[in-house]
């Protein structure tokens, strides 16, 4: 039996913990980065980055990202992945303590080696250079590459609503 479409998109966000980030400069000059992240249970993406990255100040212009995630270790006869659009803000303070919480869980799930990585929440308060914060990507739109289709290599959109209330 083939798997469903949002069944194969939850494992490659669940399965994958970096993603690669496209922002865009005031002069139309394109950068991307690589970056560990997290999500919640809304599919907000999370990633933490100091605030002089030139991903960040791409952003401070202009909000509107692109990223992608897949697993660069499988065959590439076998490689599947997302292509997301979405928004970026800086995290609230109200939510940055569960979510500097998750996103250490998630990226990190040898407990030794989390020990070594986390960080206190109030360190992504601090100003003390380097400057640490976190991030919210808010995805606009999710595309899915259509694995039963095999005369080419199409794209399909998932409906965010339905990824949400999918089990």
């Amino acid at each position: 039996m083939n798997k469903n479409i949002y069944e194969m998109t939850k494992e490659i966000i669940e399965g994958n913990k970096f993603l690669s980030l496209a922002t865009v400069d005031n002069d139309g000059n394109l950068w991307t980065t690589p970056l560990s992240y997290s999500y919640d249970e809304d599919y907000n993406f999370y990633f933490t980055s100091e605030l002089d990255s030139q991903h960040i100040i791409n952003i401070i212009d202009n909000p509107n990202v692109s990223f992608t995630i897949f697993d660069s270790t499988k065959r590439v006869s076998d490689v599947d992945g997302l292509q997301i659009r979405g928004i970026v803000g800086e995290v609230d303070k109200d939510n940055l303590e569960k979510v500097v919480k998750n996103y250490y869980q998630f990226v990190f799930k040898d407990p030794k080696e989390r020990e070594e990585w986390e960080a206190p929440y109030t360190y992504f308060l601090e100003n003390n250079k380097p400057i640490y914060r976190f991030f919210q990507i808010m995805p606009t739109e999710i595309y899915k590459r259509d694995t039963e289709y095999l005369d080419g290599d199409r794209r399909v959109k998932i409906d965010i609503d339905t990824l949400k209330e999918y089990k």
